[in-house]
């Protein structure tokens, strides 16, 4: 049995540019992996087998794993599905950190790096499969545009603390997307460099969903706020279509002890303090 992790994302911004007449929305932003992790253990098996476990396994409405092989055997990239996996999922559902995504992305890689699959049909397929599966082939930053192709990968940022904070609400990304009525005249930024300066990304840009998200789970312009007033924290804001937001830290103990303030006042949201990768 392997041992694989598939990490979370976080969308330092995210520009909403139109909305075409298929319903499907024009963006940019830029995402970075961060240090929060789903496990999924795989095996060779009799059949394919599926399990979720761990904390958030409760709120999978939608077998995106299972999905995933129908798909590859329909289209002959892949022989067998014959796999037993188990997905540990410490990552929260519906909370814009991308880990359905990231999971699809991480069985791709497990399987290409098999020799079972194609990489060629590999991308084929998360492209196919989700607009943004793609992003966790690499650990780099990535600009995101249109309807979230990657535009090109960017260096590095400095590993900044990150406080996590998610209200439990599972946020559906399409009501998000149909609730917003927010659209950017242009991006915030030239999106052409290789090189980019964290502070000065965060410092001219916001979420254009929040708002939109707001109204279907009120606890994040609460949460937005108390990120804010505590010590320390340099930006806070809504990660993707969210639920869950996030604040920067310079500090770890800073970064800590918001964690401990909100925890005592919010015991039904959860918290996770990671790093930037």
């Amino acid at each position: 049995m392997e041992l694989l992790k598939s990490p979370a994302k976080i969308n330092l911004f995210l520009d909403i540019l139109s909305k075409d007449i298929d319903g499907y929305h024009n963006i940019n932003s830029i995402i970075t992996l961060i240090d929060l992790n789903d496990e999924i253990k795989v095996k060779e098996s009799k059949s394919l087998d599926i399990n979720f476990s761990g904390e958030f396994s409760k709120d999978i409405n939608q077998n995106n794993i299972l999905m995933l092989f129908e798909y590859l055997l329909k289209k002959g990239y892949l022989n067998s599905d014959k796999y037993f996996i188990d997905v540990v999922k410490n990552i929260p559902v519906g909370a814009g950190l991308g880990g359905g995504s990231s999971n699809i992305a991480t069985i791709l890689k497990y399987l290409s790096s098999k020799n079972l699959i194609e990489y060629k049909n590999v991308l084929i397929t998360a492209r196919e499969l989700g607009s943004d599966i793609e992003f966790f082939f690499d650990e780099s930053p990535a600009i995101i545009v249109g309807k979230g192709s990657i535009h090109q990968r960017i260096k590095a940022f400095k590993k900044l603390h990150i406080l996590l904070v998610y209200p439990n609400f599972v946020l559906s990304t399409q009501k998000a997307y149909e609730m917003n009525s927010r659209f950017d005249d242009k991006s915030s930024f030239s999106l052409d460099q290789e090189v980019y300066d964290f502070d000065s990304i965060m410092k001219s840009s916001s979420n254009s969903l929040q708002d939109a998200a707001v109204k279907l789970c009120p606890d994040i312009k609460i949460i937005i706020d108390e990120l804010s007033s505590r010590d320390g924290s340099l930006y806070s804001r809504m990660t993707g279509s969210g639920s869950c937001c996030f604040a920067v830290f310079n500090e770890k103990d800073l970064a800590q002890e918001a964690l401990n303030i909100l925890k005592s006042n919010h015991s039904d949201w959860w918290f996770h303090l990671s790093r930037i990768i």
